[in-house]
């Protein structure tokens, strides 16, 4: 009962954590390259990307990851119709991962992910868009050995704050020893990278 309580705590830290990040990319979108806030704008946002790391470690050495590996590549391919169905018509859908890249989690815990990132990614687009699922192919200096791939939106789009779709996402990738980190490159832009963990 214990460690269920810690656990919980540890997912709601992330659901915040998630919210802060987000919110600090957005408010990068406002500062100009050359303004003097820049500076202080990136040391925010590298301390909160940093906390959203030290998050999902904590929910790993609290919580056995789930046994198992996927192809991430394979398993999105297998899913793709049950995408773009919740995707619906005005939403189109772009998937680039390639075959190979093993990770540590469960093909239905990786779909159910994918899943609810896309949902969240539509839901900001009301107007319609598309979905891109791309890797991201340079190793992450933070978190050697993980997985990365991102999951965008293109389009016109509200900024909408994270829903149960993004935190059920976050409990999944956090319950493997992942993290979920949003970004907003642009105004016209909002996408969540996904880091897990690769399969030994």
């Amino acid at each position: 009962m214990m460690l269920a309580g810690r656990i919980a705590i540890a997912h709601e830290l992330a659901n915040l954590m998630t919210t802060i990040a987000g919110f600090t990319e957005f408010l990068g979108t406002g500062i100009e390259a050359k303004s003097p806030l820049r500076r202080d704008w990136e040391s925010l946002r590298a301390a909160a990307h940093r906390a959203c790391t030290l998050q999902s470690r904590i929910v790993g050495l609290l919580r056995e990851p789930p046994a198992g590996a996927c192809d991430v590549g394979a398993t999105l391919d297998e899913w793709e119709p049950i995408l773009r169905q919740l995707l619906g018509r005005s939403i189109g859908l772009r998937l680039t991962l390639p075959r190979g890249e093993s990770v540590a989690t469960q093909p239905t815990h990786l779909a159910q992910l994918v899943l609810n990132l896309a949902a969240q990614v539509r839901d900001c687009m009301p107007r319609g868009g598309a979905v891109h699922i791309d890797p991201l192919l340079a190793e992450s200096e933070d978190r050697p050995g993980f997985s990365r791939f991102v999951v965008r939106g293109t389009g016109d789009y509200v900024v909408a704050a994270p829903d149960l779709a993004l935190r059920a996402a976050d409990r999944i990738a956090t319950e493997v020893g992942g993290i979920i980190l949003p970004t907003i490159a642009t105004t016209a832009d909002v996408a969540f990278e996904v880091r897990l963990p690769r399969s030994v």
